[in-house]
């Protein structure tokens, strides 16, 4: 799917990211796709973590979007056809929200789902703030 520049491209992007966040080792793209995914799977299954996780995962989403905008339109095709699989499936498995989750800078449509199957403390962290 993608050739050696491109994959070369995309793992520069997101080990910028690895080393901005300042994480012990560089992320590659597979695995930083493949968080979107684990975390989607999570939601779908029941996420157990608090908010503030719920929220701190969210942001894997926001960094895809920033990568989509640092790439040319042929490559933003082909890493879109990777995540729209992720994206549809967390669209299915959420409600939308009156408002975004702890932010107010009109942040993307991801800050404004929630998991329909509350679990564990997410499900107490949800109730304590009001989150509908």
């Amino acid at each position: 799917m993608f050739t050696d520049k491109e994959i070369n491209l995309l793992n520069s992007i997101t080990e910028s990211f690895s080393k901005r966040a300042k994480h012990a080792y560089l992320q590659s793209f597979n695995e930083f796709i493949n968080e979107w995914y684990i975390f989607v799977q999570e939601v779908e299954h029941g996420y157990k973590m608090t908010i503030d996780d719920y929220t701190n995962d969210l942001t894997i989403r926001d960094l895809i979007d920033e990568l989509l905008g640092k790439v040319p339109d042929t490559l933003k095709n082909k890493v879109n056809t990777l995540v729209d699989p992720a994206d549809k499936i967390f669209d299915r498995v959420t409600n939308i929200l009156k408002e975004p989750i702890f932010r107010e800078d009109n942040p993307p449509w991801w800050w404004y789902r929630i998991p329909k199957k509350l679990v564990g403390e997410l499900k107490e962290d949800v109730e304590a703030n009001n989150i509908n």
